[in-house]
């Protein structure tokens, strides 16, 4: 702690309180009665350098003698434990009063309460937001399309998929998405885990299914199996009549459900369209970072 001239007080160089405003302030924050009351007031005057009275030998025979003597050093103990509350007072004091002004000149980072008014700028429509969302609902429809083939006709021989990991749809790397794009479905559920909820599971539970398509010569479902994620992600968001994967929901069924979940928010649906429309040129058209 600092102390100012009489007309001031000054704490760890924090603020300083004039006097003619101190009622006012402390009118307004209470909190600082408590720091007045424990010992951050005006300034006290010290004794001058040569003033101090000078001990008589009598004095100084009856320090030796109290040294030694019980009823001394309990006063001494006494005196050292008051001496460090007040330390220990006046520091959470200035702890308090550091924190107060700290609080108020710094933006807190980090994410902000689902309670909170205030709108941060990495919203639902950002654009790697919107990104994500479509590969979310296009994987989704792609598995619930092979299941249903399987249901239908081959359930006695195979079983059905299980929703992959998630940070294939999550992931919005440039190089990785490249990658994805180019990729045979064979290959992407081969290569990835299973969604971590099928906790009964093996994590390679998908790449058996494939693995027993193949063994069992399913040509239905290895000609899908075949196909690249692009291929198919071409059919998906086509309205157009093709031949190919008949039964496959589309971009509209996907538009509906964001309809009735967004309150059919024009601007959302809007940018989610842009987004599958462009899917790919927003990859191809990057240059994604080197990965180590």
């Amino acid at each position: 702690m600092i102390e100012g001239n009489k007309n001031q007080i000054i704490i760890n160089n924090y603020f300083h309180i004039p006097e003619k405003y101190k009622n006012d302030i402390l009118n307004c924050y209470p909190f600082l009665k408590l720091i007045e009351n424990n010992g951050i007031s005006e300034k006290k005057e010290h004794p001058k350098k040569g003033t101090e009275k000078i001990k008589t030998e009598e004095e100084i025979s009856d320090i030796k003698v109290g040294i030694n003597n019980e009823n001394y050093r309990n006063k001494e103990d006494k005196l050292h434990l008051e001496k460090t509350n007040e330390l220990s007072t006046e520091k959470n004091t200035e702890l308090i009063i550091k924190n107060l002004f700290y609080i108020t000149s710094h933006k807190k980072a980090g994410r902000k309460p689902k309670t909170s008014k205030i709108k941060g700028s990495h919203t639902k429509f950002s654009k790697d937001n919107i990104l994500r969302k479509v590969r979310v609902k296009f994987l989704s429809k792609l598995i619930n399309y092979l299941n249903s083939i399987i249901l239908s006709k081959y359930f006695n021989k195979i079983k059905t998929f299980k929703p992959l990991v998630g940070k294939i749809a999550q992931n919005n790397k440039i190089n990785f998405n490249k990658n994805l794009l180019n990729s045979k479905l064979k290959d992407i559920f081969s290569s990835y885990e299973i969604n971590g909820k099928f906790t009964l599971c093996e994590k390679n539970y998908n790449k058996s299914i494939v693995d027993k398509i193949y063994e069992q010569e399913i040509k239905e479902l290895i000609d899908i199996l075949e196909m690249t994620f692009f291929e198919v992600f071409t059919i998906f968001r086509d309205l157009g009549e093709n031949q190919k994967l008949k039964g496959l929901e589309k971009i509209d069924s996907v538009l509906r459900e964001i309809r009735e979940k967004e309150d059919n928010d024009i601007n959302y649906i809007h940018d989610f369209q842009e987004a599958v429309v462009k899917y790919e040129s927003f990859y191809f058209n990057k240059i994604g970072r080197k990965e180590n």
